[in-house]
Order: structure tokens, then C-alpha cells, then sequence
């Protein structure tokens, strides 16, 4: 548990041009589109960091590194379910690394929330920065989710009781 996840993905559109994909290669300096970084012939590389770690009363915490969006939601949803799966009641997922949300990323987040709701589990957010917790406020989502400044408020929280 823990540790980078990496996804490709083929796209041959975009490496069009020889000379530009030669200076690419001879300096190693790929294009970094959306937080993701284009690699040798056209293969894009999406990488996210996600640590996890077991609090006392079955709490489980999942930090992410980087951007919330696109494929990469994709992997924290993955793993989040995957600690579900592994028999966890209460997720806090920390957002402190986390330094923007896309729709993507806020439609994984709330596809994960109503499927722990309807298994009789848990799901927090801590520690939002400005970006994501604009986002949150912008589209209702604040009140929605269980958000917390910082993890520590998650957990001291009475009771992981359903809202």
C-alpha cells in the first residue's frame, strides 16, 4: 500500500514533428502538460504519489501528491476502494498535497463518498488547499463531504457516523 502509481497511455498524434521529438530526446526535457510529462514517442506519463497509513479505531488516512484530475483521479479512486475492499470503515483522505481539483477529480472523489454512504462507511477530507476548497464551495460539495481543516480535526471528530 503506498508508493507511486503510474499509468500510460499511447497517443501517437502527438510526437508529429522529428526534429522537436530529437531535441526532446538528446536534452531529456519532455513537456509537462496538466502536471503530466510526455515521454519518448508520444507516451504520456501520469504519475501520482499516494501514501497511506492506519490510525487507531480502523481509521485509514490516503495522502496524495499533485493535482487531482483527469487519469489520475482514476488511481486514487482505485485506491481508495482498494482499502475499502481490504476491509476499512472510516477514510480520510488529505488533501494537503493536493493542490487542485478538476471535475474529474471532484466526481471521483463524490462516486467513492456514495458508495462508502450506501456500505455503511466512512469517507473525510482534511486539510484542502485554496483551489480545492474554492471548488468545493463553488459547487455545493462543502456540503456534501465531511471537510476538515487538518487530519487531526477528522479523526477527533465524535463519532465516524453518516451524516
Amino acid at each position: 500500500m503506498g508508493g507511486p502509481f503510474c499509468v500510460w497511455e499511447t497517443h501517437t498524434n502527438l510526437i508529429a514533428d522529428e526534429p522537436l521529438f530529437a531535441i526532446l530526446e538528446q536534452t531529456g526535457r519532455w513537456p509537462v502538460v496538466a502536471g503530466n510529462r510526455l515521454g519518448k514517442k508520444g507516451i504520456k506519463e501520469t504519475m501520482m504519489e499516494i501514501h497511506h497509513s492506519t490510525l487507531e479505531q480502523d481509521v485509514h488516512v490516503l495522502k496524495p501528491y499533485g493535482p487531482l484530475s483527469g487519469i489520475i483521479s482514476e488511481e486514487v479512486k482505485l485506491t481508495i476502494n482498494e482499502v475499502y475492499n481490504q476491509g476499512a470503515r472510516h477514510v480520510i483522505v488529505n488533501l494537503e498535497e493536493v493542490p487542485f481539483i478538476d471535475s474529474r477529480g471532484l466526481a471521483v472523489l463524490a462516486s467513492v463518498l456514495k458508495s462508502a454512504n450506501d456500505d455503511g462507511r466512512t469517507l473525510r477530507l482534511a486539510g484542502p488547499q485554496s483551489q480545492p476548497k474554492l471548488v468545493f464551495e463553488l459547487t455545493g460539495f462543502d456540503k456534501v463531504f465531511h471537510i476538515f481543516d487538518t487530519v487531526a480535526a477528522a479523526i477527533v471528530q465524535p463519532s465516524f457516523e453518516l451524516a
